[in-house]
């Protein structure tokens, strides 16, 4: 069983080094068109863009969330 477990962590990792490889331009663009490779400053958020939400609910909620969280490490949120 493992070695079956190995077999196939290998293909995977093989199958995902061509395919980045073949597609790089289509991970890229995924990558920073859903916002997980865009810098963490917020400079670039607008360029946020996930089908089905709002782009100023989700602004809005990613204040919210930054409020939120610098309230609980000033220990002065609940």
């Amino acid at each position: 069983m493992g070695e079956m477990l190995v077999m196939m962590t290998l293909c995977v990792a093989k199958a995902w080094q061509k395919f980045c490889n073949e597609c790089q331009k289509v991970v890229v663009w995924s990558f920073q068109y859903l916002g997980i490779s865009l810098p963490i400053d917020d400079c670039a958020d607008a360029e946020i863009s996930i089908k089905g939400l709002n782009t100023s609910r989700l602004m809005a909620a990613l204040v919210k969330w930054e409020i939120q969280g610098a309230l609980m490490k000033s220990g002065s949120g609940s």
